[in-house]
Parts: structure tokens; sequence; C-alpha cells
């Protein structure tokens, strides 16, 4: 029945048989089969509502298969991933934009000054962190006061059992066996994590198909100082 699956199933993973940074070359596509084209543009369309972006950063942006939809909207992009593979597939994708930059970085570890950038966006990224409070607070320590956290995190909130368990083989299918999982992770989870690291949410969606579901979500840093 729908509602059936508390949260990530498979995605939440201590361990794989394989190195994100191998996966460099279509990162992307790889993504986009496991949850299927139509869903995949879906939330595309959906986070192409996010507009004045100011001088904007990056977290974790991979092969910068979903940068490109924002360097248009922005003053400046800055984006950044731990995987020098992936940055190099994003510098190709963005080597048009003299206004766009890619710097290899650790999200936990920011080589940037407190305050730096109007808008961070985080794409399909905080569900998968070991410590998602410190990846938060770190995000927050980038944004000037009044700045934007945009976030999107597939899921499977709101799937059926059998449709989540078509997913994980996708899923298999496109990264690989999973050799250990961690504690599933709610969307309902991910937004009382926001909220207690600084963050005051302007909108939130929840998408959900047979293939996929999404939280696509807008904060606000809140200051508490």
């Amino acid at each position: 029945m729908k509602g059936g699956s508390p949260g990530l199933l498979f995605m939440e993973v201590s361990a794989v048989a394989f190195e994100w940074k191998d996966l460099a070359e279509d990162f992307s596509d790889r993504q986009r089969a496991i949850v299927g084209e139509a869903f995949y543009d879906e939330v595309v369309r959906t986070m192409s509502q996010w507009e004045d972006l100011g001088d904007a950063l990056e977290v974790a942006c991979g092969d910068g298969g979903f940068t490109s939809l924002f360097v248009p909207k922005a003053r400046r992009l800055v984006a950044t991933d731990r995987e020098e593979a992936m940055c190099r597939v994003a510098r190709k994708k963005l080597s048009a934009w003299p206004h766009a930059e890619v710097r290899q970085a650790d999200l936990f570890d920011l080589p940037f000054g407190e305050k730096s950038f109007d808008t961070v966006l985080a794409l399909n990224i905080l569900h998968v962190l070991p410590d998602r409070p410190g990846a938060l607070r770190e995000m927050r320590r980038m944004l000037r006061e009044g700045g934007r956290l945009l976030l999107m995190d597939f899921g499977t909130d709101g799937m059926s059992f059998d449709e989540v368990m078509a997913m994980a083989g996708r899923y298999q299918r496109a990264f690989g066996p999973v050799e250990d999982r961690k504690q599933p992770v709610t969307f309902d989870w991910l937004v009382d994590e926001i909220e207690t690291s600084g963050f005051e949410i302007l909108k939130q969606e929840r998408l959900c198909s047979p293939t996929g579901a999404a939280l696509v979500l807008e904060a606000r840093r809140r200051e508490t100082d």
C-alpha cells in the first residue's frame, strides 16, 4: 500500500562496492535511470522555479548535471565537489559560462569566508551524509544574512513497497551491489534537521511517483545571534 516505506531504503548506505569518483563520466545518467526519465524531468521543472541566486555556491555538485540549470540565474556560481574526477567532468559542462567555476572542496570544510554567498545549492546529497547537522552548519556559515538554502533530495517517501523494491533494483543496476545499509531517513527527518540547524523553511514540495520521490525545499538562514 502507499506510504508503506518509511523513507530511503537502499540509497542510505554506509558501504558500497564502488567509489563515486569512478562514476564521474555518466553519473547524472545513472541517477536519471534510478528515478525514471519522467520523474527526473518533473523534479528539474520544480527546481527551475528557483530564481535570483546572486552569488551562489553548490556543494557536492557531482558531474555538474544539475548545475547548468542554475548558472544563468546566478551572478556568480561556484560548484564544489570532494572528488576531482567529478570536478573535471563538471568543468567541461560549465566551460561556456565565464561566471561559473568548479573547485575541489569538502563540504564539511569549505575554503570560503563566512557569509560569502547569497545562495547555497545542495542537490541530492544531504541524505547520504554521515553528519548532516555538521554539513548544514557549514552551509549556513557560507550564507549572508537572509541567504537561501535550496535543497533537493531523492527518496522513497509515499512509495509502495513494490515500487521501492523496483527502485532498489534500478539502483543496484546503476551503481552495483550495496554492501551495508544504515538507518533510513525520511523527508520529515531532513526537514527537522534543517530547521534545527539555523534555517527557516520558506517552501517545500514533496513529489512522488511510481518510480521515485523527492523533497524540493527552499529555506532561509535564520539569525540566532
